[in-house]
């Protein structure tokens, strides 16, 4: 029976989608795996949305041969918004670091 979601709490949701998804496929999550699928990197829903964005900016340049400046400088602008947000937040600091590294 899928979990009760509500859009209130975005990691709580995630963590519950991915966890329902993984029973339904019938996968065995180990305790480190569970603990993976409900980690939360920030717990700042603004912070995370800004690095979902930068996510999706820097998905949709990945098939390019090169990446543009721009499109790098775009997600870097992202990550710095979760950043300030959160400067906790090890993976937006992270993808920063290498979203520099193609400037």
């Amino acid at each position: 029976m899928p979990a009760e979601v509500t859009l209130a709490d975005p990691f709580t949701a995630q963590g519950s989608i991915a966890t329902d998804v993984a029973q339904a496929m019938e996968v065995a999550a180990l305790s480190v795996a569970r603990v993976q699928l409900t980690r939360r990197f920030t717990d700042s829903p603004q912070a995370f949305a800004a690095y979902q964005r930068e996510q999706a900016i820097f998905e949709k340049a990945r098939s390019a041969t090169v990446i543009n400046p721009e499109v790098s400088l775009r997600a870097i602008r992202e990550l710095n918004r979760a950043i300030t947000l959160d400067s906790n937040f090890a993976e937006a600091w992270v993808h920063r670091r290498q979203r520099i590294g193609h400037l």
